[in-house]
């Protein structure tokens, strides 16, 4: 049986999404759509960056970030305490976040292919 998550930002507040670098389609395609192996994450460490919105306070409380990429962003804090309870169910890759000319790790999350699988059989 599927399991389905609900998942809201502390953050009441606009501007705050996460602009993902890089080969926006090639990673929109793989996160989203299953599209590739992935193999480019071996070579390409995946950064974003903070709107003006969000501070580098924000970042340090925020456990879950918005992307326009469509894919959520963790913390540290929420990999460590979740992961083993979602480990067949989503792949934690590392994302650097650049808030007000700082870098903080936060883990960009993808539904594990074997449960997509699963589901599109479903289908």
């Amino acid at each position: 049986m599927e399991r389905i998550y609900k998942i809201e930002s502390v953050l009441r507040k606009s501007n705050t999404i996460i602009i993902i670098q890089g080969n926006y389609d090639r990673i929109y395609n793989y996160f989203n759509h299953n599209n590739g192996d992935g193999r480019f994450l071996k070579y390409t460490k995946l950064k974003g960056i903070a709107q003006e919105g969000l501070t580098k306070k924000d970042l340090d409380k925020c456990d879950f970030l918005r992307t326009f990429c469509c894919f959520p962003i963790f913390s540290q804090r929420f990999v460590d305490r979740l992961s083993h309870i979602l480990k067949d169910e989503v792949i934690f890759y590392p994302i650097e976040i650049c808030c007000e000319n700082q870098k903080k790790d936060f883990y960009a999350a993808k539904r594990s292919e074997e449960h997509t699988s699963e589901l599109q059989s479903l289908a």
